[in-house]
This record gives structure tokens, C-alpha cells and sequence, in this order.
């Protein structure tokens, strides 16, 4: 069996362990007065420590009503001292984080030897790869918890969005629609003080209608 079919296997195998869920984060509440848009925005944070100096998280938008909802910018909202502290990582340090995240996920699963550690592994080989599309699949299965930042960065082509630094698609702040009756996942990287963590965040979405929205959510 060819390598990606393995890995295709592999990370079947992987998805299929865990519960499906619309909102696995908390669900974010609104700081604006008036509801314009029909949207549940929810978030988590994915595999961080607080020794860490980097948090990744996860934002769901799930999208209620029948019509599309269409964003033209999303924004973490930081006051002047928030921004002393924590930034969003953007551009080329975003894509040299992707790159060194994915060397180090390759590095510890040779040490631990497992079999799990040998496919994981071989999917970071992958994300390396000439092929497109070995190279997409190497990166998702590389490692669940950084399938999206890492396997996005690896292999995305940055993004330039409108007063943004350069961001691969399935970022945050990549200007992305929802669909009616769906949902969407999307990512972002904080760089924070190393032994803390991040517990809650405001995040801001406006449309191509010109509708503003705020949501404050808490970070698992």
C-alpha cells in the first residue's frame, strides 16, 4: 500500500475516535447591543501548555439562518495593555512557526519509537513533499491537535488580505463566507508570556454589508 493511502487510512482511523460536535469550545456571548447577524461563534483552545509561548486557537462560526452570511475582516479586539502582552502571529513569523512546529512534531514522535509516532511521522515527511497532494495529506496527518495551523501554513500559499499580513485560507483572519445552516472552523496562533495562558478573548466580525459584531468567549 503506497504511503499517502496509509496515511489516508491512518487518519480515518484517527477521526473516528472522537464525538462530532458543531461547538467543541465554549460557546462566545455577545458584547455589542443589537443582534444583526445570525451567527453562534464558539472557541477552545487546541494542545497548549502554559509553559508554552505560543496558544493555538480554534474559532467555530455556525451560520443559523437560510441566507449566506459573508465576512469582509475578523479581528481579535486587544486594548493597550492586552497588546503589550499577546499579539497574533501573522505573515513570516507564521510560516516559520508552521515550519519549525512540523520539524519538532517530526523529531518527538521518532524519539517515543511508536507506531503511531512512525505514521505521524511519515505524514510530516509528506508535508515536504513536491506533491500536492502527498503533501496535503502527509500534513493532516501529522498531528491532530496542529492539523490546522500546521498543515495549512506547510502547504498554503499566504494569503494577503486587506490590511492584514499574509495568512493561509484557513486562518482566522482570512476573509472566508458561511454557508446557510453550516458551520465553519477556523485558527489563529497567540504569541503570550511563557506560563500563562490566554482564557478568554474578544473576537470582532464585520461583513460585506458593512454589519459589525463583538463576542467575548473563554478559552478551554
Amino acid at each position: 500500500m503506497k504511503i499517502h493511502q496509509q496515511l489516508v487510512l491512518a487518519f480515518s482511523c484517527f477521526s473516528l475516535i472522537a464525538c462530532a460536535t458543531t461547538h467543541p469550545g465554549r460557546i462566545a456571548v455577545q458584547t455589542t447591543t443589537d443582534k444583526k447577524l445570525p451567527i453562534i461563534v464558539s472557541a477552545q483552545s487546541i494542545n497548549t501548555a502554559a509553559r508554552d509561548v505560543f496558544q493555538l486557537v480554534e474559532i467555530t462560526v455556525e451560520n443559523t439562518s437560510d441566507s449566506w452570511v459573508r465576512f469582509s475582516r475578523e479581528e481579535v479586539v486587544m486594548n493597550d495593555e492586552l497588546k503589550t502582552k499577546l499579539s497574533v502571529v501573522l505573515g513570516r513569523d507564521l510560516h516559520d512557526w508552521g515550519q519549525a512546529t512540523a520539524f519538532q512534531l517530526n523529531k518527538d514522535n521518532q524519539n517515543r519509537g511508536l507506531l503511531q509516532g512512525a505514521i505521524l511521522g511519515a505524514g510530516l515527511v509528506a508535508i515536504g513533499s513536491n506533491n500536492s497532494d502527498t503533501a496535503a495529506l502527509g500534513s493532516a496527518a501529522a498531528s491532530a491537535g496542529y492539523i490546522w495551523a500546521v498543515s495549512d501554513i506547510v502547504k498554503a500559499d499566504m494569503r494577503k488580505a486587506e490590511g492584514v499580513k499574509g495568512v493561509p485560507d484557513n486562518h482566522f483572519y482570512a476573509p472566508f463566507s458561511v454557508p446557510p445552516r453550516m458551520f465553519i472552523r477556523r485558527w489563529l496562533l497567540l504569541n503570550k508570556p511563557a506560563n500563562t495562558l490566554v482564557s478568554s478573548l474578544v473576537v470582532e466580525f464585520e461583513t460585506v454589508e458593512g454589519e459589525k459584531e463583538s463576542y467575548a468567549v473563554k478559552l478551554k
